[in-house]
Parts: C-alpha cells; structure tokens; sequence
C-alpha cells in the first residue's frame, strides 16, 4: 500500500516538511550570529537597567494652593523705588500705535495702594498689581457742544472720555499710575500631587513631614533660569540640586518668595522690555516694559519618584513667562450719583502679574508585566538572530546551495533502512577481518564469534601504541555491552557492533522487521503470481489433461 501510494499520488502530496536542526560549520555566520546575540544583550541592558522599562510610568495631577502676605509692602513704599523717581517714571512712557488715546502709557505717577487692592487669586492661579489706568469720570445732563467744556472739577493727567449723546455728557481725565512695592508682596506656595487606579492613587503633599502607606512626602527645587549646560536634563540627580537650584525646599517646608524673586526665578525683571507678542511704542519702535504692560508667570511642577517605595517625592519648578499684555479687567468706583444720568465714579484698569500653574512628571512604580514584556521581547529578538544568520547562510553566503541541501533533507524510510544495511553487511565483512578465534561447528555453521578487547586493540595498531589501543577497545566493548546481560564478559559480539553502529534513526531491530515486511510481501506477490499463471493454464484448450486410472 505504501508504495503504491507513493507511485500514485504527486510528490507534494507524499512529502511532510518539519523543523531539523543543522549545525553548519563556519566561523563567519558564527561570529555574525554571536554578534547579533550580543546586540540583543545589549538591548536587554539598555531596556531593564538604564531605561528601567519594568516601571509603570504616569504623569500625575497637580493642585497647588497659593495666598498672597503684605511683606515689606509698606516698608518699601514708605522708602521709595527706584522707578517712581522724577527722572526715570518718564523712560516708562509708550504710545500705542494709532492715535492718541486711552491706551497711551505716560505721564505716570506712583500710588501707594493698599495690599488688599494689589492682590486677587482664584483656586488655582493669582494676580499681583503693578500698573494702574485710573479715570476719573462724570456723566451730567447738558447742553450741545463739547462734553468736557461744561464737566470741571476731574482730577487727571490727560482726557480721556468726551462723548455727547443726546444731551448727556460723560466727561472722563485718565492718570496712569505704578502701584509702588508690588514686587516685595510675599507669594506662598504648598501643593500636591495625585494619581491614578493603576498608581494605586498615590498622593503626596508638600506639607507632609512623613511618608504614610500611599501618601508620600514632598521636597522642591525651584531651577535657575536660563538652565545651564549642566541642568538641562529633566530629571535632575539630587546631586546637581545645588548647582542648579535657586532655592531648596525641604520635607513639610512652605514655599515662600517675593514676588520680585519669583520674576528673578524666570531669569526675566519687571524693568526690561518685553521681547514680542506687542505692538511696539508708535515713535520710538521699542517694545513696552513688562512692569506696565503685564506678565504672565508659569511655573511648570514635575514630579519624580518611586510611588511603591518609602521614598521622598521631588518636585522640580521652572518658571517661565510669557510676554502680553495681561490685565484684571476694570473696577468702577461710584463717588456720587444723582437720578438716572447724573454720576460721578473712578474706573480703575488694572495690568500686572499673573501667576499659573501647571503639573507634569514621571512618578513611577515597579510593574510585574512590564518586566516580562521586556524579557519577551529579548527572547523574541534572539530567535530572530537565527532569521536573519539563515537569510545570509541560505541566500547570500558562497557554499549557500550546500547549505541548503543540508537544511532541507529527504527523509525516505526505506532508503534509510537500506543504508544501515549496507553499513551493517560492512561491519560484518570488517568484523570477519578482526575475528581470529571463531570456530566451526561440525555440521558445518560457524559459532558467532568474539572479539576480545586484546584482539580489537590489533586493529587500531600502529596508529595508537598498545595502552592506547587497549583503552579505545575497552570503551567501545563497553559502550556496546552497556545494559546487556553479558555486560561484564569483556569481549564484543557482531550483532552488538550492529546495534553500536545504529544511528538514532534506526536500529538492528528496525532494519530485520522492514526486512520480515518485504520479505512476506514478496511472498505474497509470488503466490499470487502463481495462481494466476494456474488460472491461466487451466483455462486453455491446449493445456494437457489428466490421466484417469
């Protein structure tokens, strides 16, 4: 049946490719595929110890809460500041382009204003004062003609409202002002930080003084601006906290700077021009100072840690600005009203600093899964190794067609059976050599012989001298006696030098039941042979006929 398959049906459908392995001897595609393994080893290292890639890494959410302190607000304005001299208030001056107007910065003088009027803040951000647009307006029933002609008694550098509508006049003189000491108010910092379900819900506080379960304490470094070539990373060490940290704030400790410091902070003053995103002065082309036209500070909170360990969580701060004109819009004033269209107010337009805030970082926490899709994908890698050395052995090496053939080799059961027997009736025809000592019985058989260890160590003479020779023939009885019951007689039998030859394919017992299998086939074909040829003569008119008695 197996044959006649094999006759029959077309080679794909009598062939079954699997995997082998092959060991190809060859220095080159050993030390290309050495070199890829080490190439992945190296990825493994750069994955798990540099990058740490076992770590679940979030950025976390940042609440801060801010209040602003007096200081040495009065202090300041009872002394004086350098920008509210005669001389140099005028060096503040800028024309916004166009015609004269409301939005004109000049003629400034300073005002000493309460602490409470300098501030505001909100849940999340806060506003320091610095420079003040303030109008002193009066709205009267009048007659036609020019508003202001008939309005007296406003205090103010310059007019600025002068409108008549349907005889009623709103007459309005503005005077620009600095808001003395702004700089010295004390700003006060304390924050937190939050995570996520897969962080287990970390939180830390800058006023914690001892770590607790998932709530973690707090230390900050707030960075000198511009970074240095040394403090550009991210991340900083805590060994470069001191060279590139402005201040330092430890466990529990409230921040707390001027504002004057935390404009210093972003490496910017108050009394340097902005650098874009203005118009600039309609004269000099020169852009307004920040200290009349607003800032807004930012400071970016990054959190670094390890949330699954009893450690202390830093928070790094950078404070940039960005330049633009930022005000808190208008506050009216009433003074005096009298009916529906006679009032007296002050609308006071106010610019100065804002302070935003915004939370960023890398908190992290050791992760069992990451772990193993890291070692996965070395695991994968290296077996790619085996890819691609094949690629080059198969298809671009010089012995490549030899290569292949080894790669993919025919295994043909009875091609195999009849190799080992071939090597088998060698074997036989060598051991005749080697036997010496067999007898002959007296019906004419010959006994199966036997060769001793002495006699089989005259077979590899003079090649091995005799203690050579008599060790290699030791091991090889050994080795053909080993879990045979005659193991110890010392001396090798032909059918146990058959089965020593046998590979892992086959063996002895492999090859005598193929041989007992063709041999009854064979017989089987011949019987049936012969009954067809009786059949045949039977049936012919020709064929001689019986002798009857």
């Amino acid at each position: 049946m197996h044959q006649t398959l094999l006759r029959v049906l077309p080679g794909i459908l009598t062939k079954w490719t699997t995997v082998s392995c092959v060991t190809i001897v060859d220095p080159y595609l050993s030390i290309l595929s050495w070199f890829f393994k080490f190439m992945v080893l190296i990825y493994l290292f750069v994955l798990l110890i540099l990058n740490k890639q076992y770590l679940l890494v979030e950025e976390p959410g940042g609440y801060p809460v801010i209040w602003f302190e007096a200081g040495d607000l009065v202090k300041v304005q009872n002394e004086g500041t350098p920008y509210c001299e005669e001389g140099a208030r005028a060096s503040y001056d800028y024309l916004y382009p166009g015609a004269a107007g409301y939005w004109d910065d000049k003629d400034i003088a300073c005002q000493d204003a309460d602490f409470s009027e300098m501030t505001a803040k909100t849940a999340k951000d806060g506003f320091v004062v610095t420079f003040l647009k303030e109008e002193h307006k009066k709205k009267e029933v009048c007659g036609s003609g020019d508003a202001c002609s008939q309005i007296t008694g406003l205090a103010g550098a310059r007019a600025a409202t002068n409108t008549n509508v349907n005889s009623a006049c709103t007459c309005g003189k503005l005077q620009d002002y600095f808001a003395t000491g702004s700089e010295a108010i004390l700003l006060y910092i304390q924050h937190t930080f939050a995570t996520s379900a897969k962080m287990s819900y970390a939180t830390g506080s800058s006023t914690d003084v001892a770590t607790s379960g998932d709530s973690k304490t707090i230390k900050t470094c707030v960075r000198k601006m511009p970074l240095s070539d040394v403090c550009t990373s991210d991340e900083l060490p805590e060994n470069k906290w001191s060279t590139c940290c402005l201040r330092e704030f430890a466990v529990g400790e409230t921040m707390s700077m001027t504002v004057g410091d935390w404009v210093a902070a972003a490496g910017i003053s108050l009394d340097s021009r902005a650098e874009g995103k203005l118009d600039t002065d309609r004269e000099t082309g020169l852009y307004p100072y920040r200290r009349t036209a607003g800032l807004r500070l930012i400071f970016n909170m990054r959190y670094y840690g390890r949330v699954d360990q009893a450690e202390t969580v830093r928070c790094e701060i950078e404070v940039g600005y960005a330049d633009g004109w930022l005000s808190h819009g208008i506050d009216n004033v009433m003074v005096d009203v009298q009916g529906k269209i006679s009032k007296e107010y002050y609308s006071t337009y106010r610019r100065g600093i804002s302070f935003n805030f915004i939370a960023s970082g890398k908190v992290k926490r050791f992760d069992f899964m990451l772990m193993v899709n890291a070692l996965v994908s070395g695991v994968v890698f290296l077996g790619f190794v085996d890819t691609v050395v094949g690629l080059v052995a198969f298809n671009l090496h010089p012995r490549r067609s030899v290569f292949k053939k080894a790669k993919q080799v025919e295994l043909d059961y009875n091609r195999i059976m009849g190799q080992f027997g071939a090597q088998i009736a060698l074997a036989c025809h060598a051991y005749k050599q080697w036997d010496q000592s067999g007898k002959t019985l007296a019906d004419g058989g010959h006994q199966e012989g036997e060769l001793c260890a002495q006699e089989l160590s005259e077979v590899y003479k003079p090649y091995f001298d005799a203690d050579e020779a008599l060790k290699l023939s030791e091991c090889v009885i050994r080795e053909a006696t080993v879990g045979q019951g005659d193991a110890r007689s010392g001396v090798l039998k032909a059918k146990q030098m058959m089965d020593l030859l046998g590979s892992g394919l086959v063996s002895r017992k492999d090859l005598m039941a193929n041989a007992e299998k063709l041999h009854g086939r064979a017989l089987r074909l011949t019987l049936k042979e012969a009954a067809k040829v009786q059949d045949i003569e039977q049936d012919s008119p020709n064929a001689p006929q019986a002798w009857s008695a």
